[in-house]
């Protein structure tokens, strides 16, 4: 499986409210079915939360909400499990 999206770090003006949606794509063309997801947002490393995830047949949203962050760096860690396979996806962000 593979973990597509349009924008590799993207920058937020505090109080953004963005939707975040990933479509898993196969490269075999292989029929599959997302079996869980999470995304967890990091700051320093240090896990502050997560973040409610959707699942809509092949795709993930979630919601990154500034409003209560500092202006700083953030990670959200995306997870997918899929039959056997793990897929993970570390996106980058910052909060000015």
């Amino acid at each position: 499986m593979h973990m597509i999206c349009d924008f590799s770090g993207f920058h937020f003006i505090r109080g953004e409210i963005r939707k975040i949606t990933y479509e898993l794509i196969s490269h075999t063309d292989r029929n599959f079915v997302i079996e869980k997801s999470f995304a967890e947002l990091f700051h320093s490393n240090k896990l502050i939360g997560d973040l409610p995830v959707e699942i809509n047949n092949h795709e993930i949203e979630f919601i990154i909400d500034t409003t209560e962050l500092k202006y700083t760096y953030y990670t959200v860690i995306v997870t997918c499990v899929i039959n056997e396979e793990t897929v993970k996806k570390k996106i980058e962000f910052e909060v000015s």
